[in-house]
């Protein structure tokens, strides 16, 4: 149980970040899909595992 809070936790801080870097892991990239910030500015790999799924608002590179 304490490695599930520990993941819970890190994503909720992923979650509060003003900005994102996301790597090639589903874990960031939700991170960044929950934060609730209107201006943030996502960064992604464009080798994304699924690049369907990196929204257009989202940088590719």
């Amino acid at each position: 149980k304490e490695g599930n809070y520990s993941a819970l936790n890190d994503m909720y801080l992923i979650s509060l970040c003003k900005h994102h870097i996301v790597s090639n892991s589903s874990f960031y990239w939700w991170g960044a899909w929950l934060a609730n910030n209107k201006n943030k500015i996502v960064v992604a790999s464009d080798c994304f595992l699924n690049p369907q799924s990196i929204p257009d608002s989202w940088i590719k590179f």
